[in-house]
Order: C-alpha cells, then sequence, then structure tokens
C-alpha cells in the first residue's frame, strides 16, 4: 500500500463527448476523433495550468503522466488555441486507431468480473455503432458514472484516474460516492444537471509551506526531525499545519480501484519541560486505582504511539515542543537506542529492542491507543520502536537557559534549521516579487510617501537589523519575521505607519533590549545609533552625554525614542534611519 495525501480531485460527470474520447479513436471516424477531457477557462483549468507547472500560454503544452493501479500514460496537457477558446485538454489516450491505441484503462468499459471497473462492457467494440450502442447501455443503467483525476502531495505533473459511481450496483459498492472524501460527495450531490466538471480542493491550507516541505524532504531520510531556529520564525505554525496534515488530508492509495484509504494516521503533542522523567514519557510505576496500596506501570506518549503504530498500514507523529526545555535524554533513557532509522522495527530485518521497563508488570495501553482498536491490550515484553512512528520536535535556538542537548540523541535527529525569512514577510505585506536592492522609495521625502513605500520598509527593517544581529550576536539569535507580522497589507498610510511603529517597539526593541541588557554599545549598532556627538537627528536611538556626577563610573547611555507618541512622519524618519547607511 502506497499512500500519499491528496491535495485536489479533477471530476468529469459521465457523458457522452467524454465516454468517445476515453473509449479511443476509430479510423476515419469524427465521432470518435477526439482524445482528451476538455475544462472550462476558470478556476478548473487554472488549478491545472497552475498545477502542472503550464505556463498558460495559450497553445503550448506539458507533458504530464497519469497513472493507475498497474498501468501509466505518458500524455499531455495543453491550452487550446482557437480564438477566444482557450479551455485546457488533458489528452487520456494515446494512439491514432482502436487498434494501436494506449488508454487510461480506468476511464473504460471492462469485462463484468473485473472489480476494478466502474463502467462494464468491451473496450474495443469493432464499430463506432456498437460503441454508440454500449454508450446508451451504461446511460440507461442510472448508475451515474463519474472520471476522476487526483493529484497527490509532493509529486510533479502526475495525475491519478478513477472513476466512481454515483448508484453503484450490487458489487461494486467500494466504487460508489458514499466511499469518496465529504468534498466530493457535497461537490457531486451539489450538481445540477448542466453541471459536468467539478474542481475539489481536498489539501489542508499551509501557512508554512516552506517549512512542511523541509521537514518532509527530512522526514524522507530520517523518522526523528528536529526543527530549530529563533521565536518568531514560524517553527509553532508549521507543527499545527503538519498536526492538522496528518490528522485532515485525504489519504490516497495509488494501488487500489478503491483509493481512498482510512485515516491510519495518529498525532500526539506535548512539551519537554525540567519536571518531565523517562516515568512520564516511556513509561513508570505510579499508584493504582482501588483498595490498598498497589503499583502498575503506566505507559507514556512514547510508548503508546510505538503500539498504536505497530497495526498494520498505521503511521504516527510524537510533536514535542520546547525539545529542550528538559533533560531530553534522560526522559528517552534506554529508548534512545531505537529512535535510529536502521534499527526500526522491521527495517532491514532489524532486531533492535529493549525489555518493556518494569518487566515484572504488565503494561497497559489506553484503548485509543491499542494496535487493533481492543481494550486491554499488553505492550510486548521486548519492545522496539516501528517504522511509521515519527518524532519531530522543535525549540528555540535562541534560549540559553538550559543545557546543551547531548550529543547521542542529536545524532539520531535530522535537524531543520528555521530562521527569519524575509522573503515570507513581503509576501504577507503583498509583495508577490520582492526586490531588497529597490530601495528608491528611502529618497522621497516624507510628506510623498505611501502605505506601500511603508510595507518596504517593513521588510528591510527585518533584512538590516538581521545582517547586524547575526554578526554581533549569531544566527541563533535573528529576529523572526512574525514580530512584524500585524503591519497591515492593505490599510491607509497612517494606519500602517501607527502599527509599524507599535510592533518595532514593542516587539522588537523590547526583545533586543532584554537579550543585551547593559550592553549599549552591540545595541547601538544593531539600530544603527549615531556617533556619540553627532549632529544627527531623527534616529531610533541616540546617546546621551555623560551625567558629570556619574559619567566616570557608567559611561554614556544609550537613549531609546518611545515611537509611539510621536507623529507619523517623525516615526518614518527615525524607523528610516534603522535601515540607511552610517
Amino acid at each position: 500500500m502506497r499512500v500519499k495525501a491528496a491535495t485536489t480531485a479533477f471530476l468529469w460527470r459521465f457523458k457522452t463527448s467524454f465516454f468517445k474520447a476515453a473509449y479511443g479513436r476509430y479510423s476515419n471516424n469524427t465521432e470518435y476523433s477526439k482524445n482528451y477531457l476538455q475544462t472550462d477557462k476558470g478556476p478548473f483549468r487554472n488549478r491545472l495550468i497552475d498545477l502542472l507547472d503550464h505556463s498558460g500560454q495559450p497553445g503550448s503544452q506539458v507533458p504530464i503522466t497519469i497513472k493507475w493501479p498497474g498501468g501509466e500514460l505518458e500524455t499531455k496537457f495543453s491550452v487550446k488555441n482557437q480564438g477566444t477558446d482557450t479551455r485546457g485538454e488533458i489528452y487520456i489516450t494515446d494512439g491514432t486507431s482502436l487498434a494501436t491505441k494506449r488508454v487510461t484503462e480506468p476511464f473504460v468499459p471492462g469485462d463484468v468480473t473485473d472489480l476494478s471497473k466502474a463502467l462494464v462492457g468491451d473496450p474495443k467494440l469493432p464499430t463506432p455503432g456498437d460503441a454508440n450502442n454500449l454508450l446508451q447501455s451504461i446511460e440507461q443503467l442510472g448508475e451515474k458514472p463519474w472520471f476522476m483525476l487526483v493529484a497527490l502531495e509532493g509529486e510533479y505533473r502526475v495525475l491519478h484516474a478513477r472513476m466512481f459511481l454515483e448508484n453503484p450496483p450490487a458489487g461494486r459498492e467500494h466504487l460508489g460516492l458514499d466511499r469518496q472524501p465529504s468534498e466530493i460527495q457535497e461537490a457531486v450531490r451539489s450538481a445540477g444537471s448542466s453541471d459536468d466538471r467539478f474542481l475539489v480542493e481536498l489539501g489542508v491550507p499551509l501557512r508554512a509551506e516552506k517549512i512542511i516541505s523541509q521537514v518532509q524532504d527530512a522526514f524522507d531520510r530520517s523518522p526523528n526531525v528536529l526543527l530549530v531556529g529563533p521565536p518568531g520564525c514560524g517553527k509553532s505554525v508549521a507543527l499545527e499545519d503538519l498536526m492538522a496534515l496528518y490528522q485532515e488530508s485525504a489519504w490516497f492509495d495509488q494501488d487500489a480501484s478503491a483509493p481512498w484509504a482510512p485515516n491510519s494516521r495518529k498525532v500526539f503533542e506535548t512539551a519537554f519541560h525540567p519536571g518531565l522523567a523517562y516515568e512520564n514519557f516511556v513509561a513508570g510505576l505510579t499508584p493504582a486505582a482501588g483498595p490498598g496500596i498497589t503499583l502498575e506501570v503506566r505507559s507514556g506518549p512514547l510508548l503508546n504511539m510505538a503500539q498504536w503504530c505497530r497495526g498494520e498500514g498505521r503511521e504516527g507523529l510524537l510533536v514535542i515542543d520546547e525539545f529542550n526545555r528538559g533533560p531530553a535524554a534522560s526522559i528517552f533513557g534506554d529508548a534512545l537506542v531505537l529512535l535510529d532509522k536502521g534499527k526500526r522495527a522491521g527495517v532491514n530485518g532489524s532486531r533492535a529492542g529493549i525489555s518493556q521497563p518494569h518487566s515484572d508488570h504488565d503494561i497497559v495501553v489506553p484503548p485509543e491507543f491499542s494496535s487493533d482498536g481492543s481494550s486491554g491490550e499488553l505492550v510486548p515484553k521486548r519492545f522496539a520502536l516501528p517504522a511509521g512512528l515519527r518524532i519531530l520536535g522543535a525549540f528555540n535556538s535562541s534560549d540559553r537557559s538550559v543545557a546543551p542537548l547531548d550529543a547521542a540523541l542529536l545524532r539520531r535527529f535530522a535537524i531543520v534549521r528555521v530562521g527569519a525569512d524575509a522573503e515570507v514577510l513581503a509576501s504577507h505585506l503583498g509583495f508577490v516579487l520582492f526586490d531588497a536592492a529597490d530601495i528608491a522609495y528611502q529618497s522621497k521625502d516624507v510628506s510623498q510617501w505611501t502605505a506601500e513605500d511603508v510595507r518596504r520598509l517593513t521588510v528591510h527593517l527585518l533584512i538590516s537589523l538581521n545582517d547586524r544581529v547575526r554578526a554581533i550576536l549569531g544566527e541563533d539569535h535573528e529576529l523572526g519575521h512574525a514580530l512584524l507580522w500585524e503591519v497591515p497589507a492593505d490599510a491607509s498610510l497612517e494606519e500602517t505607519v501607527a502599527i509599524l511603529a507599535a510592533e518595532f517597539e514593542e516587539k522588537v526593541v523590547g526583545r533586543l533590549r532584554l537579550t543585551l541588557r547593559d550592553k549599549d554599545e552591540q545595541l547601538a549598532v544593531i539600530l544603527n545609533a549615531p556617533e556619540l556627538g553627532s549632529a544627527q537627528s531623527d534616529c531610533v536611538a541616540e546617546w546621551l552625554d555623560e551625567d558629570s556626577r556619574v559619567g566616570r563610573l557608567v559611561g554614556p547611555r544609550l537613549r531609546i525614542h518611545n515611537l509611539k507618541e510621536e507623529p507619523a512622519s517623525e516615526q518614518i524618519k527615525r524607523l528610516l534611519s534603522v535601515v540607511l547607511p552610517d
């Protein structure tokens, strides 16, 4: 079973033109001359253009692959160039005649004993008239077939072909509409008599797509991944998205004619903290309910998720936030040796395992973690971590209040570093393509500034500040793009400036002051403050002259202006001083 998350389904109602396109071509016959499924000129076509990486240019085409259980067809997607007709075309057969065609097998009739087929009949009838009679008989059955092409997560220019029936006959219930995802069922049941094409989005909306792609790529090589980076760079959002992806996706089995697999994935989220121990995370003795004083072994998240993943076809995601807040190596204990990919149960004949903690007691997992859905299931006396269990940890790299992570633990994890991303912030602020070298707006008189100029300044603030932060403190202390996330993309100039000034003062300067307590020289460099005695004004920060009474003891001190109390023009000038060259 090869299961992936589906992102999009394209549906065509069974009708004459689509049947003839799928059935194939008869020589010198105009009825059976087309061999493509046609789209509209709107969202349906545009989604295919985006998904298949097509230019959208009329008359152009790209190669695609259509797959189904046991077969595939190398074919193409094109956009028509016939005056105002710019509909899309997905070619579903190849060859110039019925005798030589290569077809998208799920779309053509087959033998009644072939339960992978939605349509029953001879796929190679000798004449167009015979094929028309077959078409008529299929329509009279009232089974209401639909053609379907599905795109899966992480595949490039690949579509998976299936058919389903609104009213399946006995023996073909597995191809029924009620076996499709709820989004497809809703689209079909709401269809009017003239609606013959539907675009159905199945994927979970992702906000941290770039980070998720990095994590998924790392999971291809390691079952354990650590997401590491400064605060405000999207780690928490990525964790939420990944958990939703696991729990809410429509899962598609590439090897099954009835492809929609039950959601055989479970997510468990926890966090490490200084008080957490092996007994809480793996297994430990705890007082049992009932009269008298007796002890039982209670399984923790690691053991529970491992037991659940022992079920066939199951995958689990154990998410551990604040990974460095507790003594991680001690929390994993002897289970640490089971983390390696090569030691997971069933991988390359691995026999790795450890004895069950407190082996003189039985460990009963909670029913919701049972490998077969039963209650009272026991953990094996010798256990290993299944290959289907993935562990995703996350922590802030700037956190210096905890001890460094154990080297033996770290080498068992793939590490995905997440940094501040100015492009993500620029996109959020409405810039499709942000050119960091475009600084022409900075020379404009402040009275001529627009809200767009302030949004550009927002992105340049993040870039300039982080250039200096990395040079002075290192990349672990970068300022995350989330610190400026509340700056609006569609507000007036006055509102945009006011929010930027507030976010800068409260989140950026506030964080820098806490990080650089009593280190005015470093803070001054990061904020681009002028030298002591400089005539430069309109800066965010400036040096105060020494107080003659204490100057010899403490020296000059840095003063940071309260931007929120100043007019918009002054706010712009002061913020602009942070990004301008010295």
